[in-house]
C-alpha cells in the first residue's frame, strides 16, 4: 500500500497552475495538495476552489 503524502504549494502562479497542480492531480494516488498560499487573496481562492484545495493563506 503507497502512502498519500500531504503537501502545501507556496505561490498559486502561473508555475503552480500550469505544472505543479496538474502533475499533484494525475499522481492524486500518492499526494494530497491541503493547503496553498499566495499573497493575492483572489488568485489564491480562485486557485484553491478550482483544484479543491481546502486551506488556503494569504
Amino acid at each position: 500500500m503507497t502512502r498519500r503524502l500531504s503537501v502545501g504549494l507556496l505561490g498559486a502562479g502561473e508555475v503552480a497552475q500550469l505544472i505543479h497542480l496538474p502533475i499533484f492531480h494525475q499522481l492524486s494516488d500518492r499526494f494530497d495538495v491541503v493547503s496553498l498560499y499566495d499573497p493575492s487573496p483572489t488568485v489564491v481562492a480562485r486557485v484553491a476552489a478550482h483544484w479543491s484545495i481546502p486551506r488556503t493563506y494569504t
